[in-house]
């Protein structure tokens, strides 16, 4: 049965070797899990790689495949959980830099302040 590249809503980040990896859906995951996967013998990983491989062949849950792969990622103790870098600066997040979003011409965001008179 064919499989599809389907991505979480967010990325799981592992550390496998020396370098971050950035798991974006259930067909990366299995391929890791089938890969170099440190620990291939606990109910965590045996979990993991039969949600991930139902979901990317549209059989089984999204969620629940992203939720089973960070519980082997956990046992096999490659989670990488730091906090991932935010393109937010210090200053727009206190509300001393200004507001930006993109007002060019013929965006969505021009039309809708060009309509309100100030």
């Amino acid at each position: 049965m064919k499989k599809y590249t389907i991505y979480w809503t967010a990325p799981v980040r592992i550390t496998l070797g020396a370098e971050p990896v950035f798991v974006e859906g259930p067909l990366h995951a299995v391929e890791l899990l089938e890969g170099d996967w440190p620990e291939t013998s606990s109910e965590h990983y045996l979990a993991a790689l039969r949600k991930c491989d139902l979901a990317c062949r549209l059989r089984g849950g999204l969620v629940s495949s992203r939720e089973f792969f960070v519980a082997a990622a956990l046992a096999a103790h490659v989670l990488e959980t730091s906090p991932i870098q935010s393109p937010v600066t210090d200053a727009e997040l206190d509300g001393s830099a200004p507001f930006r979003f993109d007002t060019g011409p013929g965006t969505k965001a021009a039309r809708i302040a060009g309509s309100y008179q100030l």
